[in-house]
């Protein structure tokens, strides 16, 4: 009898069917946890329903990315990695109790030693953070995103599109809620979150400001997609691109104008300025970002802003567009932050370089308030998120937070100016680059990532901005690998 030996070609395919069957595995998880976080991750507070099944889910994605995760993707993606680790180590380490001669030496921590001595508990362990609930909360938050993380440097290429594909459905999901909400009042509770503006459409958040930043951030992704598929509709019409943009632009404009929020009118417009930037010169892989002429440039530019100004000036004609009324008419002299930001700035010196324990703004704002200032007015955030790390992470979340800021600069840099990339690796990495700017701006004047649904985006978009520039080949060596063996 003779032996049949096994055909080299079916066990290439049975391989290749084994890995697209994992990557659809993976991707189906990723798309599980950001459903989970839309329903559940739209408010950063603590009495928030479903934090306890978010945490959950976040855990047990946690826990099947390190399971999954290969050395291959430690080595693709080494800095995305080592930030998201020590961005979750960060509040985890704050609450390990510590020595009480270690942690009577801390600043900050007269108030609570004097309390221990006044009821006689003597010298007990404590954790760093002055408020562990509010840390524990905090790290909590984190699980969805750190696997996001841990999932998605495991996708190759196609699945990296249609996992854009789901970024923007979930955009377009808060959108279409936030119209629903305008037209039925009754959907602005549907989540169950406890919201100041309650006569506002927020979609997914409990805060406007959120809401019109995910909008924001869906103008990069938009044209990111189209570019994926920029082939495809040419042969439907040489005006299918333009007008699917254009489209695109003036849905996410208009949800940012319903929202009222001021901040997300003008991160929109640096979202618009920065599309001309985005899209790599075809058919030369070593194109510099200045590939796009000048003259292309300046039309993009000038008609996505005569586009703003006729959007603009028909929304306060009819008194519809609540973000720019509120940017005409609003008073400097009535905004807190500028006074929440003194306050912070002065706060972090006395806790300075231990922090306070990520989350707890909060209950040490209200602590440390000056009598003078404090009034009917509830102060949630300190509505800068940068300064808030100095307060709550002290030296260690400063070091973080500047380690991460460089690592993302000099990924954009590379990006936008280096050489030797790929057309569809350029359009993701500045797609996302553009992502991280914008939150980082907001984050000036507000706490978006606070948030695990919009942490999520931001997430994905590490990954994405980490993305090497030449295309992997991992499925095919992997392939060639098992064969050999």
């Amino acid at each position: 009898m003779t032996e049949v030996k096994p055909d080299a070609h079916s066990d290439t395919s049975r391989l290749q069917a084994g890995v697209s069957n994992r990557q659809m595995f993976l991707l189906a998880a990723i798309g599980l946890l950001l459903c989970c976080a839309a329903a559940w991750g739209g408010s950063s507070y603590l009495s928030a329903p479903g934090w306890p099944a978010l945490f959950v889910v976040g855990s047990l994605g946690v826990a099947l990315g390190l399971f999954t995760l290969s050395v291959h993707d430690l080595r693709r993606y080494p800095g995305v990695l080592l930030i998201s680790a020590a961005t979750t180590l960060l509040p985890a380490l704050q609450l390990i109790p510590l020595p009480p001669e270690i942690w009577h030496a801390l600043p900050g921590r007269d108030l609570v030693t004097a309390v221990d001595a006044a009821a006689g508990l003597g010298a007990p362990w404590r954790p760093l953070s002055l408020v562990p609930v509010m840390t524990e909360h905090a790290l909590m938050s984190l699980m969805v995103p750190l696997a996001l993380v841990l999932l998605a440097v495991q996708l190759d290429d196609r699945h990296h599109e249609r996992l854009l594909w789901m970024l923007l459905l979930l955009i377009l999901g808060s959108a279409l809620l936030a119209v629903a909400q305008n037209q039925v009042p009754a959907l602005q509770g549907l989540l169950g979150y406890k919201r100041l503006d309650v006569d506002i459409a927020t979609g997914l958040f409990s805060n406007r400001n959120h809401q019109a930043l995910m909008m924001a951030c869906g103008l990069p992704l938009l044209l990111a997609a189209v570019r994926q598929r920029s082939g495809l509709l040419r042969q439907i019409g040489h005006v299918a691109v333009p007008t699917i943009v254009m489209g695109g632009a003036f849905l996410l404009l208009a949800m940012i104008l319903v929202t009222g929020s001021r901040a997300g009118l003008l991160l929109y417009s640096v979202a618009l300025a920065g599309l001309p930037l985005m899209w790599p010169h075809d058919g030369n892989s070593h194109a510099r970002v200045i590939s796009v002429s000048p003259l292309r440039m300046g039309l993009s530019i000038g008609s996505g802003v005569l586009m703003l100004a006729l959007i603009v000036v028909i929304a306060v004609d009819n008194r519809t567009a609540l973000a720019v009324i509120r940017l005409l008419e609003s008073d400097p002299a009535g905004d807190l932050r500028p006074v929440i930001f003194e306050q912070t700035a002065e706060f972090v010196g006395r806790y300075w370089p231990a922090g306070t324990g990520i989350g707890t703004f909060i209950p040490i704002y209200a602590l440390e308030e000056p009598v003078s200032l404090m009034q009917t007015a509830y102060i949630n955030q300190a509505h800068n998120d940068w300064l808030d790390i100095a307060l709550t992470g002290g030296a260690p979340g400063v070091a973080v937070l500047v380690g991460a800021s460089l690592y993302m600069l000099w990924l954009a840099a590379r990006h936008f100016f280096g050489t030797g990339g790929h057309a569809r690796g350029q359009i993701f990495g500045r797609c996302a680059s553009l992502i991280v700017l914008l939150c980082a701006l907001a984050s000036i004047v507000d706490f978006p990532l606070r948030t695990p649904l919009m942490m999520s985006i931001l997430a994905l978009a590490l990954v994405w901005t980490a993305q090497p520039l030449t295309p992997p080949v991992r499925t095919h060596g992997h392939i060639h690998r098992k064969l050999r063996a």
